[in-house]
This record gives C-alpha cells, structure tokens and sequence, in this order.
C-alpha cells in the first residue's frame, strides 16, 4: 500500500519501542557479564524479560507486515465521528458507516487511536475530520488511510 494507513504507523511505532527495550536490556547484559564484580543474576532477570518480549515481537511484525502488504477495496471518504473505547483505555477506535457492495454498513477500525500524547495517532487529530477509509474484507475491519482536509 502506498499510503501509510493509521495501522501501519500504529504497529510499527510500538515494534520500534520494543526493539529499543530488547536492544538495552541486551546492552545490559553484555556490558554488566564483562565485569568482575558480575554475579549473573541480574542479567537472567533481563535476559528472562527479553523473552517475554519475543511474542509480542512476532505480534508486532505480523501484523505490520499484513497492514503494510494490505490493499483495502471499497475506498471512499467518510467523516470520523463516532469514537469507542478499545480494550485499553489509552486507544480508541471509530466507528464509520461504509458502504460495502451497496449497502450501508457501520465498520469499526482497530483501536489504534491514542487519547494521550503517547502514540503515532492522537485521537484530536482524526475526530471530526474527513479521512480517506478503505474496507479490510478479510477481518472485516475499516482501515484509516489518511485525513482528508
């Protein structure tokens, strides 16, 4: 896709910050095993927790790659009105009416809205305005291409 959808900055910004956390815990390690006073356990901490992190990884990649690769149909303009909460408080996501083969469909997008000024899409900035939106048929999802002023 040519366009940079609200769900590939999402994916890729938290893919970012956590090959940042890997990256420093993995610092750590190195540097902190070369010292003499080095005792070991520390470091199986860090290196435990970077494991934790490979699943999300994998998450993060995969669905970066499918938004990246993904070519949405029934593209058209729609106004971002109606916001609903995700499971996490901190993203939101909109519900917009599509019009998928003919008929008139409410579709929500992935709540990959932010409310606070962490976060590649602050809500503000989408609310309200018209955007470029296309159909995932697959998931069944809207995908936010681009804000339309």
């Amino acid at each position: 896709m040519k366009e940079r959808s609200c769900e590939v900055k999402y994916f890729k910004f938290h893919l970012s910050w956590l090959f940042i956390v890997l990256l420093i815990s993995l610092i750590y390690v190195i540097v902190t095993s070369t010292l003499p006073e080095y005792d070991g356990l520390l470091s199986y901490i860090v290196i435990f927790l970077s494991i934790v992190f490979v699943p999300f990884i994998i998450y993060f990649w995969y669905r970066l790659i499918y938004f990246k690769k993904l070519q949405p149909s029934n593209v058209q303009e729609v106004v971002l009105e109606k916001v609903e909460a995700g499971l996490i408080r901190n993203f939101v996501r909109f519900i917009v009416e599509m019009d998928i083969d003919g008929k008139k469909i409410k579709v929500k997008t992935l709540p990959v809205f932010s409310t606070n000024f962490l976060g590649p899409n602050l809500v503000d900035y989408y609310s309200q305005n018209k955007a470029l939106v296309g159909y995932d048929k697959r998931r069944k999802i809207a995908i936010v291409l681009k804000v339309i002023n």
